[in-house]
């Protein structure tokens, strides 16, 4: 299996990134031959998109060379995707949005069936629809791509404990990132069955 796990936050040692940590975790340990890799979107060259679409033009060549065309293969050879951003202002943060306007020379011929969960960290207190925005949006997406939304999970980290401090969250990050390779095999079993 075969897991790409995206960090939008600046920080790369935040909140954010600790939830992902233990969510990853128990990819690894319920999956040990998992290949695993966090890609830190804050330290990757990658341009805004510009709009011009060459890569609709030219069969998915985007034009602009900078991290992004490594980010494309990466994508391309996942079995599964982990999103994971703080949310500022009701949203996704600057990095993973720039990642996400950069998609248009994929299809969803690239990744029809693959996975994707999203973790998402937050600081003000319920009721905050700042997670349910970053959902709907997301699914929205990725349904585009025809791939399948797994689960999400959020926590509050200004009003309640860091995810340092909160147990609860690592424990459930941990549970879910073994319920993802547990979905995956499942599915890749039915589908050696049918075979």
């Amino acid at each position: 299996m075969n897991v790409l796990a995206l960090l939008g936050s600046p920080r790369e040692k935040g909140n954010t990134a600790l939830l992902l940590d233990h969510y990853l975790r128990g990819v690894k340990e319920c999956d040990k031959s998992a290949r695993v890799e966090t890609v830190f979107l804050h330290g990757k060259d990658i341009h805004p998109c510009t709009g011009c679409y060459t890569c609709v033009d030219t069969g998915g060549t985007c034009v602009i060379d900078d991290d992004m065309q490594d980010l494309y293969t990466k994508l391309k050879d996942a079995d599964a995707f982990i999103f994971a951003t703080p949310i500022y202002w009701w949203s996704i943060t600057a990095q993973l949005k720039k990642f996400i306007d950069r998609l248009c020379p994929i299809t969803s011929r690239d990744l029809e069936g693959k996975k994707f969960a999203l973790l998402m960290t937050y600081g003000a207190a319920p009721p905050n629809r700042g997670p349910e925005m970053v959902t709907d949006m997301f699914k929205e997406i990725w349904n585009s791509f025809k791939v399948d939304f797994v689960h999400v999970y959020s926590t509050c980290t200004e009003d309640y404990l860091p995810v340092s401090e909160n147990e609860k969250a690592q424990r459930d990050a941990y549970e879910l990132g073994k319920e993802l390779v547990r979905k995956i095999a499942a599915e890749r079993h039915i589908r050696k069955d049918i075979q």
